[in-house]
């Protein structure tokens, strides 16, 4: 049975699939899978509890969690090496985005997720959930919806498009780049200059960036980027991300 759209908004809820009625904290989690890509279970509650500023239970939300799965929601698999599942957005549940939001600035959705890119998508997620709940952002904009939504992309070369661009709690708009694997020297010299440019433009003023933020997997990237960028701390600021998961 295919979701529809229901005339009961005022009742709390929006589509039904079946015997499940989707509230708006599903709309929500579903909006940041769209963006996210994917999504660890921990993940998803950190981000729903806060966004709702309502808590739910752990077994509650573990229900939930599988009776949106079941139909067709979401979609879940096993993280390689692990025995945890990670989660992406089901047709199903971006049809149920597409009745209740405005269609056209939604990210697009793909129903086949790259695989390989599964640790620094997870690892992103799980930056976004550490600096809301830290205070370091007050919002964010994902990858997707800076392709999606954000016109002076276009005046970008895409492959120097942020992982994504976050406001800081002084109203700042920061590039964000996780480094996950090494490159060649040149081609971070390539990434920094770029980012210089851009800082120095104007061309982008309805989300000016302020400043780029590194955070490195290997210990040897965040050596070689923090002496690429040696005497512009006012621009650039590179980490490890030991630093989020101590």
């Amino acid at each position: 049975m295919e979701a529809g759209l229901l005339l009961g908004t005022q009742l709390g809820w929006i589509t039904e699939y079946e015997d499940v009625r989707v509230e708006e904290r599903d709309l929500l989690l579903f909006g940041f899978l769209l963006e996210m890509k994917v999504a660890t279970r921990t993940s998803m509650k950190v981000y729903l509890d806060r966004a709702m500023e309502s808590p739910q239970g752990e077994r509650g939300f573990y229900n939930r969690v599988l009776k949106l799965q079941k139909s067709g929601y979401l979609v879940s698999k096993p993280i390689p090496r692990s025995n945890q599942l990670y989660y992406k957005l089901g047709s199903e549940g971006y049809k149920a985005l597409k009745y209740s939001r405005d269609h056209q600035t939604l990210p697009r959705f793909k129903a086949r997720y790259q695989a390989q890119n599964l640790r620094h998508d997870l690892t992103l997620t799980f930056l976004r959930t550490q600096f809301a709940s830290s205070g370091r952002c007050q919002s964010w904009v994902s990858e997707n919806r800076i392709r999606a939504n954000f016109p002076f992309t276009k005046n970008w070369d895409k492959k120097h498009l942020p992982d994504a661009i976050y406001i800081d709690i002084d109203g700042q708009a920061v590039a964000l780049e996780f480094e996950i694997a090494r490159k060649s020297t040149p081609r971070y010299k390539d990434k920094i200059d770029n980012y210089v440019n851009t800082i120095s433009s104007r061309f982008d003023e309805d989300l000016k960036i302020s400043r780029v933020h590194f955070v490195c997997l290997d210990s040897q990237v965040r050596e070689k980027l923090t002496g690429l960028t040696l005497g512009m701390s006012d621009l650039f600021l590179v980490e490890g991300l030991d630093v989020y998961t101590r």
